[in-house]
Parts: C-alpha cells; sequence; structure tokens
C-alpha cells in the first residue's frame, strides 16, 4: 500500500483537546482516565486528516482509526458498527466552528470513493487497540481547490461491557489532493540575473496553480506563482514583488513531457527571464 503525506493542523488538535475536556459523560464521572479498565470506551479519538499526492490510479488508504480507549489491550474481538448518514451533519458543525484560517470542508461526493473490505463494519482484534476503516479512491479526482470530509458516528458495539464515547462517537475524516503539477522539478534558466540550473520544488496553491519553493529563479526569497490554464496549458506568471510582472505569450505547459516553459519580465520589462523545469 502506498504511504501518504498526512497532516494534523495544530487547529483540529486543539479542537480535539478542548472536544475532550468539555465531554459531559467525563465531567459526570459516568468515564474517564481513572477507571479505563472497568469503563472500556469505543472512540474516534482524532481528527483524520491527509493530503494526497496526484495519481490517476485508484488507492486504499487508512481513512479512520476506531479506538478501544482501556487500561488493556482488547480481550476479545469487538465489532463496532459505523454510520455516515449524519456525515453532511458533522461536516456543518465542524465548518461553523472552525477556525477561520481553516479551510470549509466539503462532503466527499459518493462516486469518488468505495469502502474496503467491510466498510463501515470494522473489528478491533484481540490483543490491540484499534481498527481502521479503508477507503480507495483517485485522488485525481480530487478538485485541489477543495478540502473533503466525511463525517462518522458509532452506531453499535457487537459486546456488552463497552461504553461508546460521548463525546468521540463521531469524528470528521478530511482529504485533499495535490494538484497534477506539484513536485520536484530541474530547473534551468537564463535571465538578466544570471543564469544556472538547480532544483525547484512547485507546491500546489489550488486546482490549477502553484508557488515555487525556493523563490524566483530557485535563488531568492521573492514568491512567484504560476497559474496554468488547463485548456490551453498557457501559464501566467505573477508576483507580489518587483513589478509589474509581464509573461510572454509563448509561456506553457507541456502535458506530454511535464515540462514548464515560461518567458516573462519583471519591473516593467526591466529584467528578463527564461525558464525550462521539467519534473523529476
Amino acid at each position: 500500500m502506498k504511504k501518504f503525506t498526512k497532516f494534523l493542523p495544530m487547529a483540529f488538535l486543539a479542537m480535539s483537546l478542548s472536544s475532550c475536556l468539555n465531554d459531559e459523560m467525563i465531567e459526570d464521572q459516568k468515564y474517564g482516565m481513572i477507571d479505563l479498565n472497568t469503563k472500556k470506551i469505543i472512540e474516534l479519538p482524532a481528527v483524520s486528516a491527509q493530503l494526497l499526492p496526484y495519481s490517476e490510479q485508484a488507492e486504499v488508504i487508512d481513512f479512520l482509526t476506531v479506538n478501544l480507549a482501556a487500561e488493556e489491550v482488547a480481550q476479545e474481538d469487538i465489532t463496532v458498527q459505523l454510520g455516515i448518514s449524519n456525515s453532511q451533519q458533522i461536516i456543518d458543525n465542524h465548518n461553523k466552528n472552525k477556525p477561520a484560517t481553516d479551510p470549509t470542508v466539503t462532503q466527499l461526493p459518493n462516486n469518488f470513493y468505495s469502502f474496503e473490505g467491510t466498510g463501515l463494519t470494522v473489528t478491533i482484534p484481540k490483543g490491540s487497540r484499534s481498527a481502521v476503516v479503508k477507503i480507495r479512491l483517485k485522488s485525481s479526482d480530487l478538485n485541489a481547490d477543495f478540502t473533503y470530509g466525511l463525517g462518522f458516528n458509532i452506531v453499535s458495539v457487537d459486546k456488552p461491557g463497552y461504553i461508546i464515547s460521548g463525546n468521540f462517537g463521531n469524528r470528521l475524516a478530511i482529504v485533499g489532493a495535490q494538484n497534477q503539477y506539484h513536485g520536484a522539478y530541474t530547473h534551468t534558466y537564463t535571465s538578466s540575473l544570471g543564469n544556472g540550473t538547480n532544483t525547484v520544488n512547485m507546491i500546489t496553491l489550488g486546482a490549477n496553480a502553484v508557488t515555487l519553493s525556493p523563490g524566483l529563479l530557485g535563488v531568492y526569497s521573492n514568491a512567484v506563482t504560476l497559474n496554468i490554464d488547463p485548456i490551453t496549458h498557457k501559464v501566467t506568471v505573477s508576483m507580489t514583488t518587483l513589478l509589474p510582472i509581464a509573461t510572454d505569450p509563448s509561456s506553457h505547459y507541456d502535458p506530454a513531457t511535464k515540462t514548464f516553459h515560461l518567458k516573462w519580465t519583471s519591473n516593467g520589462g526591466a529584467r528578463t527571464f527564461e525558464e525550462t523545469f521539467v519534473k523529476k
């Protein structure tokens, strides 16, 4: 199985910790950290968020973890039934309460994914503490302008003696994708600032835009953004410094060779640049 880049924004972490502290069932001492052995809790322990590399091949990813919170590992197989019927409500609640700087989450369309194995029925095996919900999807189906999610809730546990967490009984799993241009490139340039070859990373800014890292020419810190027309493959260069910027109409992206060919000027034509980026 391919390993994907995972991320957990600090805002999500803070939200999870805050939720734990505000769990009414803990406050009412129906369960808590002091009696995990006698009050065995089934929970969805953390916001799950993943950023997937661009791929046109379907891949299976670990999407959500179901956890047993107890002093000991599971002494028997524990089958947990999950549901997604409240997914939109969970997403709406997340969007309403998230920090303003966090992206708005859109429900993952049904035709973008399928559940693997036993789907929404997962089993925490004897001797373990967790089970994983797996889904199959193509990251190329995901629009990099959006952040997608599914809201899960614990419906039931097949054995007595287990408590469904009052606060961690539902959870949002989030997924996004890099665009097809994201990655490392061999960069060759001729410019009024000098000539050279180096490695530059293109970082996803949306479905059809990237920023260069390092910035200008892979040498300077000045931020450079490339906007790609997905139909014509024409490329426009933009910056917030060294203005005004003018992009020559010949600038384009070649999808067959995964190569950018750029010709442009900054400072009203005072500085000239011709660049080629070939994806590694």
